[in-house]
């Protein structure tokens, strides 16, 4: 046993590919007996998807990587998220001292998009007092990309920008 929390990054949690291939396996397999030949050639095309996924992140960081080098952050800390509604988008967060700087990488054309900047309040006082807590802990193992911030009341916030695509925007991020 152990603390590690290892991941793939190569779907998005909540896939429709991956839905609409097991969906529409349920009536085939009802329709045309045998069904287990049915599932063998769903799950062969969920495997197939899944293996296009991992290409995609791959090809996904080779060119966040190429990106940050252009922008003088090649010793920034990476951090890759599938985006919804398909293998083909990926979100890019690169650490930069206080601030992570986010991305859309178009796998398909190649394109990087810069997508904005997430300060970061790490080494400020009372944010480090909250990191070194057992909750503050807890939160940094679990999340990604954590953007710590102190707010003008003295609390401290922090969200994760692995919860915040970039496709399809939210009003209220997960803090």
């Amino acid at each position: 046993f152990s603390r590690a929390r290892p991941e793939l990054g190569w779907i998005f949690i909540i896939d429709l590919a991956v839905w609409g291939i097991l969906l529409v396996a349920v009536p085939l397999a009802r329709a045309w007996p045998p069904p287990e030949r049915v599932w063998r050639c769903a799950l062969a095309v969920l495997g197939g998807y899944v293996v296009l996924c991992g290409v995609g992140r791959a090809a996904a960081e080779v060119q966040a990587r190429r990106e940050l080098v252009r922008e003088g952050l090649s010793s920034a800390e990476l951090r890759l998220f599938p985006e919804p509604l398909g293998p083909h988008r990926f979100r890019a967060a690169a650490r930069a001292e206080d601030r992570w700087d986010v991305f859309l990488v178009r796998v398909l054309s190649g394109r990087v998009e810069r997508a904005g900047s997430a300060p970061t309040d790490v080494g400020d006082p009372r944010v480090e007092e909250i990191r070194a807590s057992p909750l503050g802990r807890r939160l940094e193992h679990f999340m990604a990309a954590p953007v710590w911030r102190r707010r003008p009341d003295g609390s401290v916030e922090v969200r994760d920008l692995r919860f915040e695509p970039l496709v399809v925007r939210r009003r209220n991020p997960f803090v």
